[in-house]
């Protein structure tokens, strides 16, 4: 993600990236990459963020960028989608089943499929318009009240 950045700012794209998690292994690697890039005036690493925090960040966002390799179920796609924030989401793991075809899609494992995916999320209103629209209905499969019927018609049927 961060050499897509890289790339899309040398392309002439003005773009910032907010990484926003506690740090964990082998996050050091993540710094060393932002300086070599020359990248600290638009790369930000604010670490653990309250929910209000989030929120903020969430409804002044351009896009989320959720291209991680592993994922159990990926929240924050369906937190951006509730936001109507549109989402640039890895093609592997939980991610395809959770998002469906309210994510634009990239392979995490490539700078250029990642660029490419951020650039025409940023810069085609269609595609933008289309995501928003889809992830607004989309969020709403995944309502807790929902979910709690669901795990209780479950134990009704077994008990």
């Amino acid at each position: 993600l961060i050499a897509a950045i890289e790339t899309l700012r040398k392309d002439g794209l003005d773009i910032n990236l907010i990484i926003v998690g506690k740090p964990g292994w082998l996050y050091q690697g993540i710094f060393d990459k932002i300086r070599s890039a020359a990248l600290e005036k638009h790369i930000f690493i604010l670490g653990y963020c309250r929910e209000s925090e989030l929120r903020w960040l969430y409804e002044n966002a351009a896009a989320l960028a959720y291209v991680s390799l592993y994922e159990g179920f990926g929240f924050p796609p369906i937190e951006a989608m509730s936001r109507r924030l549109p989402v640039l989401a890895a093609r592997v793991s939980s991610i395809p089943e959770v998002c469906a075809q309210a994510a634009h899609y990239a392979d995490p494992l490539s700078e250029r499929d990642i660029a490419r995916g951020l650039a025409q999320l940023l810069t085609d209103p269609a595609l933008r318009q289309t995501l928003i629209t889809t992830g607004d209905a989309h969020h709403k499969r995944f309502d807790w009240h929902r979910t709690a019927a669901a795990i209780s018609a479950v134990y009704d049927r077994f008990l």
